[in-house]
Parts: structure tokens; sequence; C-alpha cells
């Protein structure tokens, strides 16, 4: 009996000695770097833009395309020559996928051989409608002459005589109407190459869209689809909803896979709000000599809490930052911080919450000193962090809000938009740099009031 007592009172001591130890350290119990979290995924965005076309701007366009397609006229098998120009006002409708013109002409036929002194001309209101879609990365068009309307009566110069001959111009327009639709449709297939507007919208993304002040960090853009809604005229404006995907990060360099090839489409739907998912892949050391910058040869305290920071290490992995302090001052060795970046929803701010501190190389803390140099770690080193991380969040949402209110974006280009709201999600350390996705809901518009013709290349047949 005797030993059995005397073998639990040692079982016991045992344990309470075992409390004690594990009481002792819990004080600078460090949280261990974890790396095995997976490799974050690249999500993509959609930009969903309602372009205001001027209607004046659009209808001198299709002008500028009459002119070229018809200037030199048509001359068929059977000797026949149609030469048409403009005479009037191009009035312009869109609805859905197509695209109504109604196109006041003056027309001249000439018959061939013997006949072709008998010249017939007149004007006449032509109503083209023309439908869209996109097949094997080519844009098709489709035209028809919905209807006609002589303003003009054709007549025939006989001898002097001006003969009416509306049925027989109505007898031409309905035999040829095929060939000038088919003439349309070849010139807007023409004009509109969308494997050479894929490289243009490339080479526009090789650079980035936006640069932090010091040119280290860039936002860069990889265009993966472009899709157009459906048209719409209100009022003034031609309005064509444009559906832009692509992926984007935040980087030192652009990524090696961005670069491929743009696609097309046509969609019945469209949205006015957009989601812009931006991928952070900052680089570890870009965020040390940020906070080097700010905490280096910094003095925190006065008297017995006094210290100086003169050198600091970063190190993070998985959700965890860990920053090693070269000290001096009422605590010359090493301290090791330790804390978890994350983002409060509410204050739109990077916060370094669960942060710990402890001596890493150096000699011991005493209680007080240590509260005292615990209390300046955070409410001041822990703050500068935190500032400098918040002070490149803030650059984001000024300069988006700046970009969507530029009056002149482009010559002839305004943009107008509204940043909803936007997040931070995911944040975690992976192969050095930090990652994070940076989510943000706008709405936006491009008002276009100049169309810069040097851009187009104008077929005629």
């Amino acid at each position: 009996m005797l030993r059995d007592h005397l073998t639990n009172l040692s079982i016991l001591i045992i344990l309470i000695g075992m409390l004690q130890l594990s009481c002792g350290k819990k004080k600078f119990d460090m949280l261990t770097l974890d790396d095995s979290l997976p490799k974050p995924v690249l999500t993509g965005s959609t930009l969903n833009l309602k372009i205001k076309i001027s209607r004046y701007e659009v209808n001198a366009l299709i002008n500028d395309i009459v002119s070229k397609t018809f200037q030199e006229g048509f001359t068929y098998e059977d000797g026949f020559k149609i030469i048409t120009r403009q005479h009037g006002t191009i009035d312009l409708q869109a609805t859905g996928q197509e695209l109504q013109i109604q196109l006041p002409l003056y027309v001249e036929i000439t018959p061939s051989g013997i006949f072709k002194q008998f010249q017939v001309s007149g004007a006449i209101n032509i109503i083209l409608a023309s439908k869209f879609d996109i097949f094997q990365g080519t844009l098709i068009s489709k035209t028809e002459i919905k209807q006609h309307q002589w303003t003009k009566k054709p007549v025939v110069n006989v001898m002097g005589i001006k003969l009416p001959i509306e049925g027989i111009g109505n007898f031409i327009i309905k035999k040829y109407k095929q060939t000038i639709c088919k003439s349309i449709d070849e010139s807007i297939t023409k004009n509109i190459r969308l494997s050479e507007l894929s490289k243009t919208v490339h080479n526009n993304f090789i650079q980035p869209v936006y640069s932090s002040e010091d040119k280290l960090i860039h936002v860069f853009a990889n265009p993966t689809e472009l899709a157009v809604g459906p048209m719409n005229i209100n009022g003034e404006y031609l309005e064509i909803p444009v559906i832009f995907n692509f992926e984007s990060v935040l980087s030192d360099s652009i990524p090696h896979d961005f670069g491929g090839s743009c696609n097309f489409s046509i969609q019945p739907f469209f949205e006015n709000a957009s989601l812009i998912n931006i991928q952070s892949r900052i680089p570890v050391t870009y965020i040390e000599n940020k906070i080097r910058q700010q905490v280096i040869n910094q003095t925190y305290g006065s008297g017995v809490t006094k210290i100086k920071v003169n050198e600091i290490f970063l190190k993070a992995a998985g959700k965890i930052m860990q920053l090693e302090l070269v000290t001096e001052g009422s605590y010359k060795g090493e301290l090791l911080m330790q804390f978890i970046p994350e983002f409060n929803e509410s204050n739109r701010k990077i916060e370094l919450n669960q942060f710990q501190l402890k001596a890493k190389k150096g000699g011991s803390l005493n209680k007080i000193v240590f509260t005292l140099v615990k209390g300046i770690a955070e409410s001041r080193i822990k703050n500068s962090i935190e500032d400098q991380l918040n002070l490149t969040l803030k650059e984001f949402e000024i300069n988006t809000i700046q970009l969507m209110n530029q009056k002149n974006w482009y010559p002839g280009v305004m943009l107008q938009g509204e940043l909803i709201q936007y997040n931070l999600k995911n944040m975690q350390y992976y192969n050095d740099r930090l990652y994070f996705n940076l989510e943000a809901r706008l709405s936006i518009e491009v008002h276009v009031t100049k169309i810069s013709r040097d851009k187009l290349v104008l077929y005629k047949f």
C-alpha cells in the first residue's frame, strides 16, 4: 500500500512539473511556418462595358464605307453598270444583333452595248438589315434589302425626253439586290478582321495596365475572350454592350503564360456590373524592402523601453508572416514577430492578427520590459507594417476611381464608372510570394464621340 501511494505521489509530482513547464513555455510558443497549402488558383475576370457611340460618328463611318464600296459602281456579267452615291441623311437603328440602315441613294444605271445611251437615273431610300455572328474566328455578316422606296422616280433619257420607268427600275433592283448585299457583307468582313483585332488587343496588353509609384509592381492583363451583346439605339447613341473576359495579376513581371489568342463571340445577354479578380503575386522581398524603409534605424519608446531596429528579415509561408528584428537599446539581440495578415471588410484594411513576439537571440526579457517592448512592437512596428500594406491597397482604390472618371481616356473616348465594392480573399504565402485575390465589383460605361479613321482599312469593290 505504501509503495502504491509513493508511486501515485511521484506520478502526481511529474504531472505538476510538466504542467508548470508547459505553462512557462506558452508565452513564447510561436506558430510554425506552414507551407503545405496548395498553389493559389488564378480566377478570371469579366468586364462588362456598355459602349455608347455617337450616332453621328457611326453614320459618318457608314457613309465612308458606302462611298468606298460603291464609288466605282458595279458592272455585271450582262453589261449593266450601277453607280450610287449618298443622297440624304443616313438613319441607323439597332435591335439585338441586327443593324438596320436607312440609306438614301442617288442611282445611275447604264446598260451595255447599243443601249448604253439610255441611262436610267433616280433617287431611292433603301432599308438594309445586317445580322452578325462569329464562326471559326471570322465575323459573318448577312445583309438583306428589307424594302425600298423611290424618292425620285427613275427615268430614262431618250432623245431628250425623260420617260418614267419605275417598273424597270424595280426589276433591276430585285435582280441585283443579292449582288449588292453580298458586296456589303464582303466589305464588312474584310474591314473587321478578327485575327488582326486579336493581335492588336494583345499588343495593347503587353505593357502593364497599372504600375505602382516605384514602378516595381504592376497589374498585367491577359485577354481571353471579347464578346458583343445585344445592341440598341438610345437617343443619340448606338449602345454596344461588350463583354471582356481576361486574367490579371499584380506582380513584378508578366507571367510566362500570358499572351495567348483572344477569342470572339456574340452573346445574347449582358449584365451592367463587372467582376474583376486580380491575383496578387507580390514577392516577399518587395514587402521586406517596403517594411525596411519604414522600420530600419527607427527608435521606438524611451528610457528603459527604448529600442532601435538595426535590421529586419522577413519570412513567410502558408498564412503566417514572421519578421526578425535585430535591435539595440533596452533589448540588444534578435526579436521574432509573427502574425497572420487578414482583410477587414468593414474598414477595407489589412490587419495583422494573432500577433506574437518572443526573444530569439540575446538576453532574456523580464516580464515588465517584455510587456513594454511588446506594446511598442504592437502599437508602432506592427502599425508601420499595416500602414505600408494598406497604402498599396489604397493606391489601387484611388487609381481605379480616377481611371473610371477620366474625361479623355483616349482621343474621342470617355470612361465613366463607379467602384461599387472590393474585397481581399485567400491571403497566403506561396513560393516566397504573397498571394491574394483582389475582387472588385464595378459599373462602367465608355462614351465614344469620335471614331479614329486611321485605325480602319476600308476596302472597295
